[in-house]
């Protein structure tokens, strides 16, 4: 969640900054257009990727994490003993 804003101000300067150049038609315009396109999308691409995929993984792997040490398990997956259960709280 802390990473939404700082990644939603890079996708709109970089969105608003390539907006002119995609719907430009003067000399030059069809080349300039070949160049922002994929500059547009790709940032719209690693934005979704940022708030989505790795959102599902990190929620993923907080849950895994809370299910082991629900059961009295460290990360690799063997039980802990009595003094490393005070450690991990």
């Amino acid at each position: 969640m802390l990473r939404m804003r700082p990644l939603a101000m890079d996708l709109h300067l970089v969105v608003g900054g390539f907006l002119p150049i995609l719907s430009s038609h003067g000399t030059g315009g069809n080349m300039m257009k070949r160049i922002a396109a994929p500059m547009v999308r790709g940032m719209s691409s690693a934005a979704l990727l940022t708030l989505r995929a790795i959102s599902a993984l990190c929620a993923i792997w907080q849950w895994r994490r809370l299910d082991l040490r629900k059961q009295g398990m460290d990360r690799t997956g063997r039980r802990q003993t009595a003094g490393m259960r005070s450690t991990m709280n």
